[in-house]
């Protein structure tokens, strides 16, 4: 990792209005060692900092451009890069980026939970197994060391993601370990909050908080609603799986969840299995002609949201996430072994023909 300390010291020694001679002559070195440092050339010796930095009246760390953590914005601003070679299916790259970041910020929670959560919102990119599994386990082991965590929201965070993880995986008692550590509250103490807010009269500050209560607990209907239609489905109430998932899929769209995280593509593949179980072929090719209707609206130049109820979390209209979850639900679509007789079907071919068309659109 290369350091780029020259500009802190030069900006510091001018502060103090000193000249590199003047540094030089303190620290017992000739002014061509401190040009070199100012222009990255050369590093100070070790046996140096401590006295350079009570020259400059500063510390070593902040000589050193230390930071043991970064704010929101800035690892906002750092996964760009990332998110923008996942999006080109560069995988390995993506992730070797991530990998440096970790190497360079290894205390950093916040960071390793963005990291992980990027991981996860591009699972399936990659078709190769092995890195399918690389990212996966990654993915799992940066949530673990966030479950360790003292900010208390970001480690009940993680063990949420976790307790997931670990069912998809039929790590079943892992999954059961994580879920015993949750806090089990009849309420959530936001509300409370966002009440006395509105009683003081701050009304903006009340409506952010409501706003992430609700948007939270969508979120877990959804995951609720998922689960009980598997449950259905495993003891053949299949009207009461489909109409679970109908329920589910109509939530996000209504509350245009699926603007910011894209189409629920495990549950749209789940719906279209039942009926096609239930020798429905007309109906699941109506599901996908749905679809992709939806992804036609959705990135057409007249495509707005016309009631954002969740205009005070700043929740993207996140065009890259909603291609990518269509270029995921085809993927899942065509590995899927059930659907055999589904893929002799001219319109089946079609609309995934246009599905991943859009996908790709720039």
């Amino acid at each position: 990792m290369k350091l780029f300390i020259g500009d802190t010291i030069q900006k510091l020694r001018k502060i103090k209005g000193l000249t590199q001679e003047q540094v030089a002559n303190a620290l017992g070195i000739t002014t061509a060692a401190v040009s070199k440092w100012e222009t990255n050339n050369t590093y100070p010796d070790i046996s140096l900092l401590s006295p350079l930095a009570r020259l400059l009246g500063t510390s070593v760390d902040n000589i050193l451009n230390f930071k043991e953590k970064l704010s929101e914005e800035e690892i906002d601003n750092l996964l760009i890069e990332a998110n923008k070679e996942f999006e080109k299916s560069n995988v390995i790259k993506a992730m070797k980026y991530c990998e440096n970041l970790l190497y360079e910020y290894p205390s950093d929670n916040l960071l390793k939970f963005h990291i992980a959560t990027v991981y996860m919102m591009y699972m399936g990119v990659s078709l190769d197994e092995t890195i399918l599994s690389e990212q996966h386990l990654k993915c799992i082991e940066l949530f673990e060391e966030c479950s360790k965590s003292k900010d208390n929201e970001l480690r009940i965070a993680s063990l949420h993601i976790l307790s997931n993880l670990y069912i998809m995986d039929n790590e079943l008692d892992k999954a059961e370990n994580v879920a015993n550590q949750l806090p089990c509250l009849d309420f959530d103490a936001r509300m409370i909050q966002a009440d006395i807010l509105y009683q003081k009269g701050l009304y903006n500050q009340s409506v952010e908080l409501e706003q992430k209560c609700l948007y939270q607990e969508l979120r877990d209907a959804t995951l609720n609603l998922y689960s009980l239609a598997k449950t259905a489905f495993n003891t053949n109430e299949n009207t009461k799986a489909i109409k679970l998932l109908d329920i589910l899929l109509q939530l996000e769209e209504t509350t245009y969840i699926n603007k910011s995280l894209g189409i629920n593509a495990p549950a749209i593949l789940f719906k279209i299995e039942i009926l096609m179980s239930m020798n429905k072929a007309e109906q699941a090719l109506q599901v996908l002609e749905k679809v992709l209707l939806y992804a036609q609206n959705s990135f057409s130049e007249n495509s707005h949201i016309e009631c954002n109820i969740f205009d005070k979390l700043e929740l993207e209209n996140n065009i890259s996430i909603q291609k990518q979850s269509i270029k995921n639900l085809v993927e899942l679509l065509e590995n899927s072994l059930t659907l055999e007789t589904l893929k002799q079907e001219k319109n089946y071919n079609m609309i995934v023909k246009e599905l991943l068309k859009i996908s790709k659109m720039e």
